[in-house]
């Protein structure tokens, strides 16, 4: 399996959101710190991704490509770091409400 491709920043604003509170991307382009994210959707479609994700550019939404054996890249739209499952899940209750967007806990490996 390859690794997963770089992320890239959809848009961005300079404020931060109390409903998805972003890390800074490192100079690699990793997001830094936080252990878990939310997932906002996923799509086939670079395209599709790209566009939906600049719905939440205030956000600081990204787009990772990942190859999924036997299915082929898909293109998830993310936002947030958080350094625990609380944080996270608190900023999945505040980013529902604020948008009407399922939005789903990501995450969970070792911390960097």
């Amino acid at each position: 399996m390859r690794p997963a491709a770089p992320l890239t920043k959809v848009g961005s604003s300079g404020s931060a959101s109390r409903a998805a509170p972003v890390a800074p991307a490192t100079a690699g382009g990793e997001r830094s710190k936080g252990r878990f994210l939310l997932q906002l959707s996923s799509f086939q479609d670079r395209a599709d991704a790209d566009a939906f994700a600049r719905r939440f550019a205030a956000q600081n939404a990204y787009v990772v490509a990942t190859d999924i054996p036997g299915k082929g890249t898909w293109y998830r739209v993310r936002v947030g770091s958080y350094g625990n499952l609380q944080e996270a899940s608190a900023a999945k209750t505040n980013f529902e409400r604020d948008h009407n967007v399922i939005a789903y806990v990501a995450g969970g490996g070792p911390a960097k």
